[in-house]
């Protein structure tokens, strides 16, 4: 903890502490690493010079303080709760801060970041109302940068559905950047959540730090999905480096006529996958989607095993309820009495005569 702590303090140095780091242990980079070992990987002078004089003025026992103050936790790529995804980019960060919850992030746990504009529009609003609670249903866990507008709305509506939300910030992990977030981001870490971070205890919000921390937030998922994007929204850098990294990228259509969309249906063009509801998000995961909704017991209850049966006949295309006894072996006054329960758990929804599940819509 004591070099960790002291290497993960030199915020400008990362790249440099990066590459010695694959030929010298970090005891080593902070006792012994000289200017002459440094002058062998062709580092500028004076980047070597700034390194040597940040390292001579950095107080190890202080960062261990403000790391243990902050109540955080200091990660590295070989640790086991690092997040496997983010390890899989070509520059994950060398250290990174978690705070809040210790789950782990792990390959086969279904991530999705979500980014838009900060001057969110009432439709983004109401998609990501429409789109929260079948995707937490479905077990993805959220993440976002915690700014204002998309960010801020996709973190609320992860919470409202009782989901796992995760925050990546451009600032300390201490922090919680915006200010007028900072409620938000304390809800996500009460809320059994977890707020990631680079940057350690008390750095402030900078402008260059957000690419950076960009991403993190696409690293750290299995897509990312664009709600709203001008003509040059910084969620367009986020959707280019998720693309660079191999994964996928879903946009969702925004009004033609509106400038506040033109990069999301760009990106549409671009050949960014069409999303118009949670199951396309999910059957692009490949994600089973019946079976991820039974298993959610804390949010839908426990299912019978005819419940199971009728769900996962209606998941597939919506069904005209007088038909269902000519394609099941259930009489019609046994379906009704399902699907009344069904309909009770919030799985499927009735109207006339058609029912359909709510997670295919």
């Amino acid at each position: 903890m004591y070099y960790r702590a002291a290497c993960a303090a030199m915020l400008g140095m990362r790249r440099i502490l990066g590459i010695l780091h694959a030929k010298y242990s970090l005891q080593e980079i902070w006792e012994k690493v000289s200017r002459k070992d440094l002058q062998k990987f062709n580092f500028p002078e004076k980047r070597i010079s700034e390194f040597l004089e940040e390292r001579r003025k950095i107080d190890p026992e202080k960062e261990i303080k403000k790391i243990q103050k902050a109540e955080a936790k200091l990660l590295m790529p070989d640790d086991p709760e690092y997040p496997f995804l983010l390890n899989q980019i070509h520059n994950p960060p060398l250290f990174l801060f978690q705070k809040g919850s210790d789950f782990v992030l792990k390959q086969d746990e279904f991530s999705l970041a979500i980014v838009g504009a900060r001057a969110i529009t009432e439709y983004s609003q109401l998609v990501l109302e429409y789109l929260l609670g079948d995707l937490v249903r479905g077990g993805v866990s959220v993440i976002s940068g915690l700014a204002l507008g998309v960010d801020a709305k996709a973190h609320i509506e992860t919470l409202k559905h009782g989901g796992r939300a995760i925050a990546v910030l451009g600032s300390g992990i201490d922090q919680l950047f915006p200010n007028e977030n900072r409620g938000l981001g304390e809800k996500i870490l009460e809320n059994g959540g977890t707020v990631f971070s680079e940057y350690s205890p008390g750095t402030i919000a900078a402008k260059f730090n957000f690419p950076a921390r960009n991403r993190i937030v696409s690293g750290i998922s299995h897509g990312t999905l664009v709600v709203q994007a001008g003509e040059r929204s910084g969620a367009l850098i986020t959707a280019k480096q998720a693309l660079e990294e191999g994964r996928e990228v879903m946009s969702i259509p925004g009004n033609i006529l509106s400038t506040s969309h033109t990069g999301s249906n760009q990106l549409l063009s671009d050949g960014a996958h069409l999303v118009t509801s949670a199951s396309d998000i999910l059957t692009l995961f490949g994600q089973n989607i019946f079976q991820s909704t039974i298993e959610n017991k804390q949010s839908l209850g426990k299912l019978s095993e005819d419940e199971k049966a009728l769900l996962k006949f209606i998941q597939t295309e919506p069904q005209n309820i007088s038909c269902l006894p000519d394609k099941l072996t259930y009489s019609l006054q046994e379906i009704n009495s399902l699907l009344t329960s069904l309909e009770m758990q919030g799985l499927i929804s009735i109207t006339g005569e058609q029912v359909s599940a709510k997670l295919s819509q």
